[in-house]
C-alpha cells in the first residue's frame, strides 16, 4: 500500500536552490500564459523604480536654475523653463503608462492565475483515488491552493520588489557618485530594518504552515455550520453560539497570534526607524552646509533629500514585501510538492466490450496508513446480467467492496479480475464507461436545471429527449417534475434564479434521490451498482423501481441493500460480517438456512 507522505513541516527549511528552482518553474509558468504581459510587467518595474528618479533630477535641476534666474543670470530663465517643460513631460508619460499598466496588469493576472488554477485542478482530479482520503494530502493541496489563489497578488509582488531593488541600487550609487560617505551611510542605516523584517517573515511564514488545520475547522464551520439549512438544529439544541464561540477560536489563533509577533518586534522596528530617521537628518544637514559654505547648486538639496527619501522608501518597500513574498515561497513550494504527487497510473489495456464475467478471488483490503483489515479473503464471481445483492450490518466493508470494485482503490492482496484480466491493467476510463453508480452521497446539482441534472448522467453523447423521458419514469420522477413550476427547466435551489428573474424552488430528500437515479438510468450502462440509493424513497416506489430495473435482463446488477423487497429479487445475496463474505445463496436458501442473514432481517421476516 502507498506510504503515508511526509509532512511539509516536517522537512528542513528551503534551501537557497530550492527557493531559487521554485521562482524559475513559476516564472516559466508565468511566461507561458502571457509572454506579452509578463514582458510589459517587468518593463514596468523598470519604469516605475527609474522615472521618480529622473523626475527628482530634474526638479532639482529646475530649482538650481530659477534660483540663478532669480540671482540674475540671464541664461537660467530660458533654461529653467526647458527644465520644467521635461519634468512635466516625464509626469506625463508617468501617468499615461498607470493607465496603461492597470489594464497589462489585469490582463496578466487573469491569464496566468487562470493557466495556475487549471494546472492545479486537472492534476487535483487525476491523482490516485486513495489520497483524497489521506490527511495529508488534503493539506497540501490546502496550501497549494492558496498559493494558486494568490498568485496574481504573488506576481504583482515579484514586480513591485524587483522595482524596489533598481530604485533602492539606483538612487545608493547616484548618492554615492554625490557623497560617497552619505550613500554609505545610508547603506548602514538600512540594515537594521532588514534584518528584522527578515526574522519577523520568518515567525510569520512558519505561524501560516502551522496552522493549516486551524484554518480548515474554521472554513469547516463556515461552510456546515453558518447555513440556513442548518439553523433549525442549531438554534434548538441552543449550539449556534457554541459554534460562533468555536469559529473565533480558531480565528484568533490563526490570525491574532499572527499580529503578536508585530507587537513583539515594535519596538526593534521603532529602533531601526530612528536610525534611518538620524541618518537622513544628517545627510541634508550636510549637504545644506555644503551649499552654505561652498556654493553648491541649490537644487543639491531636493536631489539629495530625494535620494535619500527614494532609497530608504524602496527599502522599506521591499522589506515589507519581501514579508509576503516568503509566505509564498513557502506555499509555492506547496503548490510544487503537489504537483509532483503521481497520477493514476493509466494502464493500456483496452475494455472494448461488455465484459461476460467480474471475479474477485481472496481480495483483502486495509486502507492506505492503516494496519486493520477492512476486506478479508472475498472471493466471488458476477456472471453478466446476473442480478446480485450484497447485505450486512454498518462497517461489515459494503460500501468499500464497492470502492474496489470501481477501481477506485486496489486490492492489498488479492486480485480483481474482469474476463481474466487484472482490473489494475484496464484503462480505467473504459472500465467506467460500462459503469452506472448511484452512492448514498450523490451529488446535487444546485446550479443546473432539472434536465440538466439527468443529462449529466452521460456527456458522452449527445442529449435524448426519448432517453430523458424513459428515465425519469423509470425513477419515479415523472409526477413530481410535472409539478414543479418550470417542470424539467426548474432549478432545484432557491438561492439561483431562472433566466426571467424567478427563484429556482427546493426538494425533498426523496426527490432529490429519484433525480438521481433517473440520471443513473439516463446513463443506461451495461452494469449498475447501487449503495442503497432508496433510503429516502418510500418502500412501494423502492419496489417498483427496482421491478423496473431487475427486469432488465441484459444489464448486471450489484446492489446493497438492506430492503427483503429489494433483495428479494436478487439471483444471489452475499451476506457480509466483519470484512468477510459468511454466507451466500438466494434469499429462499439464506432464509431456509436460519443463519446470519436470518438473524439480521429476522423482524423484517
Amino acid at each position: 500500500m502507498p506510504k503515508r507522505q511526509k509532512k511539509p513541516s516536517q522537512e528542513k527549511k528551503l534551501s537557497t536552490r530550492q527557493r531559487l528552482d521554485v521562482l524559475i518553474n513559476v516564472a516559466k509558468t508565468t511566461y507561458k500564459a502571457s509572454p506579452t504581459a509578463v514582458t510589459m510587467k517587468v518593463i514596468g518595474a523598470l519604469i516605475n523604480a527609474i522615472a521618480p528618479l529622473l523626475v527628482a533630477y530634474f526638479a532639482a535641476q529646475t530649482t538650481t536654475a530659477l534660483a540663478d534666474g532669480y540671482a540674475g543670470n540671464a541664461e537660467a530663465g530660458s533654461r529653467a523653463i526647458v527644465l520644467v517643460l521635461i519634468t512635466a513631460g516625464l509626469g506625463i508619460l508617468t501617468s499615461i503608462w498607470s493607465s496603461l499598466e492597470n489594464y497589462i496588469n489585469e490582463l496578466a493576472g487573469y491569464k496566468i492565475n487562470s493557466a495556475v488554477t487549471d494546472q492545479l485542478y486537472e492534476h487535483f482530479l487525476s491523482i490516485e483515488y486513495w489520497r483524497y482520503d489521506d490527511k495529508e494530502t488534503a493539506d497540501l493541496f490546502d496550501k497549494a491552493q492558496s498559493f494558486a489563489m494568490f498568485f496574481t497578488r504573488f506576481f504583482d509582488i515579484i514586480s513591485r520588489i524587483l522595482s524596489a531593488v533598481i530604485q533602492v541600487v539606483l538612487s545608493i550609487a547616484a548618492l554615492i557618485y554625490t557623497s560617497w560617505w552619505i550613500g554609505l551611510m545610508i547603506i548602514i542605516a538600512i540594515i537594521p530594518s532588514v534584518i528584522v523584517q527578515f526574522k519577523l517573515s520568518r515567525l510569520q511564514a512558519e505561524h501560516w504552515r502551522s496552522n493549516t488545520e486551524t484554518r480548515r475547522k474554521m472554513n469547516g464551520i463556515q461552510y456546515s455550520v453558518f447555513q440556513t439549512v442548518n439553523l433549525a438544529e442549531l438554534r434548538i439544541y441552543n449550539a449556534a453560539r457554541t459554534m460562533l464561540r468555536l469559529f473565533t477560536t480558531y480565528r484568533d489563533k490563526d490570525q491574532l497570534e499572527r499580529i503578536t509577533y508585530e507587537r513583539r518586534f515594535l519596538a526593534w522596528r521603532l529602533g531601526a526607524d530612528i536610525i534611518e530617521a538620524i541618518a537622513e537628518v544628517v545627510a541634508l544637514l550636510s549637504i545644506t552646509m555644503q551649499i552654505i559654505r561652498h556654493a553648491q547648486p541649490i537644487g543639491q538639496f531636493i536631489y539629495v533629500q530625494q535620494l535619500v527619501s527614494r532609497a530608504l522608501g524602496g527599502m522599506h518597500t521591499l522589506a515589507n514585501e519581501f514579508n509576503g513574498i516568503d509566505e509564498d515561497l513557502v506555499t509555492m513550494f506547496d503548490y510544487e510538492a503537489f504537483m509532483r504527487i503521481p497520477r493514476t497510473n493509466q494502464a493500456e489495456r483496452r475494455l472494448r466490450s461488455v465484459p461476460e464475467m467480474i471475479a474477485l478471488r481472496d481480495v483483502s483490503f486495509n486502507y492506505p496508513n492503516t494496519d486493520t483489515e477492512v476486506l478479508r479473503d472475498i472471493t466471488l464471481t458476477i456472471p453478466r446480467a446476473s442480478h446480485i445483492a450484497i447485505v450486512g450490518e454498518n462497517g461489515a466493508g459494503k460500501t468499500t467492496l464497492i470502492k474496489l470494485l470501481l477501481g477506485l482503490y486496489r486490492p492489498s492482496r488479492g486480485q480483481i479480475t474482469i474476463d481474466g484480466i487484472n482490473l489494475s491493467d484496464i484503462r480505467e476510463d473504459d472500465w467506467h464507461s460500462f459503469l452506472g453508480v448511484l452512492q448514498q452521497n450523490f451529488i446535487k446539482y444546485h446550479f443546473s436545471t432539472i434536465a440538466e441534472n439527468i443529462y449529466y448522467g452521460d456527456i458522452r453523447h449527445n442529449v435524448s429527449d426519448e432517453r430523458y423521458e424513459n428515465a425519469v419514469h423509470d425513477a419515479e420522477a415523472a409526477d413530481f417534475i410535472a409539478k414543479l413550476p418550470k417542470k424539467r427547466d426548474t432549478i432545484p435551489n432557491q438561492w439561483f434564479e431562472h433566466s426571467d428573474g424567478t427563484t429556482g424552488i427546493e426538494l425533498s430528500g426523496g426527490q432529490w434521490q429519484r433525480l438521481a437515479l433517473a440520471r443513473n438510468f439516463y446513463r443506461d450502462a451495461q452494469i449498475i451498482i447501487l449503495d442503497e440509493p432508496t433510503s429516502a424513497i418510500d418502500a412501494l416506489a423502492e419496489s417498483r423501481i427496482f421491478e423496473r430495473l431487475f427486469r432488465r435482463k441484459d444489464t448486471t446488477i450489484i446492489a446493497i441493500s438492506h430492503r427483503l423487497t429489494t433483495i428479494r429479487k436478487a439471483d444471489a445475496v452475499y451476506m457480509m460480517k466483519d470484512g468477510r463474505i459468511v454466507e451466500t445463496g438466494t434469499y429462499d436458501e439464506l432464509v431456509a438456512k436460519r443463519g446470519e442473514f436470518y438473524h439480521m432481517f429476522e423482524s423484517q421476516l
